[in-house]
């Protein structure tokens, strides 16, 4: 469905080696050359020079690399919806996934499985859950992944020009390294985060989470509150190795070997549901239906 030699210019790309990307492509470094140059001559531009450290992408390399992973999903995604579609008449729902935005909070939601699963087919779409990949997963909703489950407000639909199925509220947690003092507790104070260096996310805008932390700093004492930015892994590798606490949510179980989430016992929480195109899909629409008369029912 796509160009295959955009596999050996992804590889060269991330390896930043034609010989690299050879190696992991089982073919040969001339193969690969050649493959770049027939790329290069339909595109009509150059997509790497040679450096002392081997390759680097450019502009025009740089371009077609921001999109090329998102081309092969889509392809990927649409073959495997045409043989789906083939085998059977359930709806099928591909599904965004990301250690932030995981699918199984779902699974609260769908009542009988079995009822579920005669209905519907679900098929995971996996990103690195960085702030890049979430911006395209929602720019894209609809076209290589159908819903995702995810915190929002008003402003996120807005930017993304998405809608969303209300689930719940979802608490504001505490993630606690394991090796901290606090770590062997079930429930925390607001006031165990005194004196403690306490981690936050502003990306996104969400206007309930920026309530909730200018809250935490105006009443809990000598709290040390320090804005990471961010939310992507490196913001609980940072709260790992420096021991500090950071603003969690109740859905993310299991984020980080080294990390506790702990509930604590204050009212902050933040909207939760399932994120979706304006124009859904008849799958999607299929699920949403099928959802209303779930939750009415439970």
């Amino acid at each position: 469905m796509y160009n295959i030699f955009l596999e050996s210019f992804i590889r060269a790309a991330e390896t930043k080696s034609f010989s690299k990307a050879a190696e992991q492509g089982n073919i040969t470094p001339s193969a690969v050359i050649k493959q770049i140059r027939s790329l290069e001559a339909e595109l009509g531009c150059s997509l790497f020079v040679r450096t002392h450290h081997g390759v680097e992408l450019t502009p025009a390399g740089q371009s077609l690399y921001n999109d090329a992973k998102i081309m092969i999903t889509f392809s990927n995604t649409a073959v495997r919806k045409a043989r789906l579609a083939q085998k059977n008449d359930t709806f099928t729902i591909n599904i965004g996934v990301s250690i932030f935005t995981p699918a199984d909070p779902l699974l609260e939601y769908i009542g009988s499985p079995a009822k579920f699963m005669n209905r519907f087919s679900i098929e995971l779409v996996p990103n690195d859950g960085s702030m890049m990949s979430a911006y395209l997963v929602l720019r894209n909703l609809g076209v290589t992944t159908d819903i995702v489950l995810d915190f929002y407000d008003e402003l996120l639909l807005e930017t993304y020009k998405c809608n969303a199925f209300y689930l719940g509220e979802k608490k504001i947690t505490c993630l606690v390294p394991i090796n901290h003092p606090l770590a062997n507790r079930e429930l925390l104070k607001p006031e165990d985060l005194s004196d403690e260096l306490f981690y936050y996310f502003s990306s996104g805008g969400n206007r309930k989470l920026q309530r909730a932390v200018s809250r935490i700093s105006d009443t809990i004492p000598r709290v040390q509150m320090y804005d990471i930015n961010l939310l992507d892994v490196n913001y609980l590798n940072s709260c790992v190795k420096d021991n500090a606490l950071g603003l969690g949510l109740e859905s993310w179980q299991g984020l980080h070997p080294m990390l506790k989430n702990i509930p604590v016992d204050w009212d902050y929480t933040v909207q939760y549901g399932i994120l979706y195109s304006k124009t859904p899909s008849v799958n999607v629409a299929a699920l949403l239906n099928y959802l209303k008369q779930t939750i009415i029912h439970q």
